[in-house]
């Protein structure tokens, strides 16, 4: 594969620093991610290596320097997210989400968004007088995917201790009960079984990141459409999709329902 090279000048000593990190941290998680090589020359930093990680890195770099030039810190975690939005095509999103303190603590401490989500639902209480977050976790919500392979059984139950790595951003399942392991549990009913694949409704007892991805991804029935925890087979979005929604209106104290069907197309239709 060809290699190529692409710089981005920070424009001045300090700003450069704080992009690099101390000991060129930050520099080393950017290019140690994406499989490229970094160098220095100035007060500009310069990539090699294949032209997506290398265009990936550049535009991770200049969104590094608005969040730099805006006074906020700039951590792993925080640098993880920033590689995982330009690939997911949502850069511009990054500088709004790091910046903007959206309260103040009784000690004086400024809460900000760290996420898009948390982004987008600041936003929402600002402009609306109520706003519901609606979550797995007691509200009734079922799912419908589409796996890779054959479950054991027709409905079972899957359990599983589940630990977070918040600078990977992924989920793993662990057989030791410890700091930060939560248990995960869901109840799974398989609707059919074509050509390898299998359709199944899915009932979530607990609200973990990624829940349903890792647990059946863990048991080698992976998504169809799954890069994160697996190695990639399909080219299409992830066959996950919430179909069932319940919970107790909380002025009325009324049970709603709303129910969804998937998109009249492959995978969901594998079975026609």
């Amino acid at each position: 594969m060809e290699k190529v090279k692409l710089s981005v000048d920070c424009g001045g000593v300090d700003l450069l620093q704080k992009v690099l990190g101390v000991l060129d941290e930050n520099m080393n998680v950017l290019a140690g991610e994406l499989g490229i090589a970094f160098s220095v020359a100035g007060t500009a930093v310069e990539f090699s290596g294949d032209l997506s990680g290398v265009t990936i890195a550049a535009e991770v770099t200049k969104k590094l320097l608005e969040i730099a030039e805006a006074g906020e810190p700039i951590d792993k975690s925080r640098l993880i997210y920033c590689i995982e939005l330009v690939k997911e095509g949502a850069a511009d999103d990054i500088a709004g989400i790091m910046s903007g303190v959206i309260a103040v603590t009784s000690r004086g401490k400024p809460v900000k968004c760290k996420t898009v989500g948390q982004k987008k639902y600041a936003e929402a209480i600002k402009k609306n007088t109520v706003v519901f977050g609606i979550g797995p976790a007691g509200t009734g919500k079922t799912y419908l995917a589409v796996v890779h392979g054959e479950p054991d059984a027709l409905q079972g139950t899957y359990r599983d201790l589940l630990r977070r790595d918040p600078n990977e951003r992924k989920t793993y399942v662990t057989d030791k009960m410890a700091k930060g392991v939560q248990e995960a549990v869901l109840d799974y009913e398989r609707k059919w079984y074509v050509d390898g694949l299998s359709k199944v409704y899915i009932t979530l007892h607990t609200g973990r990141t990624h829940q349903i991805r890792v647990q059946f991804a863990s048991r080698g029935l992976p998504l169809i459409g799954e890069r994160k925890y697996c190695e990639p087979r399909d080219e299409c979005p992830l066959a996950l999709f919430s179909c069932e929604l319940g919970f107790t209106h909380p002025a009325t104290g009324e049970r709603m329902h709303f129910r969804a069907e998937p998109p009249e197309e492959w995978p969901w239709t594998a079975d026609v």
